[in-house]
């Protein structure tokens, strides 16, 4: 493996998949996080325009970071700004996916990260700590310049988007409601086929909202046939389309890591998801584990 330095920043290349691939290192110096990121102006602006890069929630929070001043903010700041009702920011899951698809679209490199493990975070940001000293006093991101031109050269600046949660809990159940027209077989075979294809979807503690994979979400619901996968217990009511009314569960949180797929995916009633919610049983997880063997 060839190691190098670019920029003042390290560099290693590797081969993936017959193509010769980089892993660029993660910089830190006083609470300020470096890395070399040559994305530029012009990929920048073909990503913006491919919706299978920046979903809606992924554009609405870039679009959040260019109005603040700098185009920098903590992820508190804009929380508080634009969903004080929220206990915690959900933009970290957003950033996390967004950088997959950027890395997977460009598949040209990868950022390490100073644990050693890979780092998302830093692609569409460059970030630092408010007070390096005292990590508590927040985290800063600043989106790229060159982020910040294509936005506006591709004049996406004047699309003030910032979507609202009913919005997205909207969207989300219209792609399950279209995914679920489809057999539990061609359920898996697509589900199936998308895994072999990308890394399975994580998320960080620090997220509250996450991109969930509708086809996952039907499979779950076709699988229950109407009944709770942890009380057993009929849905308690049937929907304006005549199909039963449960909701989606992963059995291991997503904030906690857990992957949005059909080995920790459930349909709960009501009831038993709040439950989860609130007591997250292990006897319950261990139940419903073994449920979906």
């Amino acid at each position: 493996m060839e190691v190098l330095v670019r920029f003042g920043l390290p560099v290693s290349k590797y081969m993936k998949g017959g193509l010769q691939m980089e892993r660029r290192y993660l910089k830190e110096s006083n609470g300020h996080y470096e890395v070399d990121i040559d994305i530029s102006v012009d990929e920048w602006k073909s990503m913006l325009q491919n919706h299978e890069i920046f979903y809606e929630n992924a554009l609405d929070m870039v679009l959040k970071w260019y109005n603040e001043v700098g185009h920098q903010a903590t992820a508190n700041t804009v929380k508080e700004k634009y969903s004080p009702e929220l206990k915690r920011p959900p933009y970290n899951g957003i950033v996390k996916e967004l950088t997959r698809r950027i890395l997977k679209h460009l598949n040209r490199f990868e950022v390490i990260g100073t644990t050693g493990k890979k780092s998302v975070f830093i692609v569409p940001f460059e970030g630092w700590y408010v007070d390096y000293k005292r990590p508590n006093k927040g985290f800063v991101w600043k989106l790229r310049d060159e982020l910040v031109q294509a936005l506006e050269e591709v004049g996406m600046v004047d699309r003030q988007i910032f979507l609202s949660k009913e919005y997205l809990d909207k969207k989300e159940q219209e792609n399950i409601n279209k995914a679920f027209q489809l057999s539990i077989y061609e359920l898996e075979k697509k589900i199936d086929a998308k895994t072999k294809k990308q890394t399975l979807k994580t998320t960080s503690a620090a997220s509250v909202r996450y991109d969930r994979d509708p086809d996952v979400s039907a499979l779950a619901l076709k699988k229950a046939n109407g009944y709770c996968q942890l009380c057993g217990n009929l849905a308690p009511f049937l929907k304006k389309d005549g199909t039963p009314f449960l909701e989606v569960h992963h059995i291991r949180w997503l904030s906690e890591g857990g992957v949005d797929d059909k080995t920790n995916t459930v349909a709960l009633c009501p009831n038993c998801h709040r439950k989860m919610h609130i007591l997250d049983l292990q006897d319950d997880r261990d139940f419903l584990i073994n449920s979906i063997k």
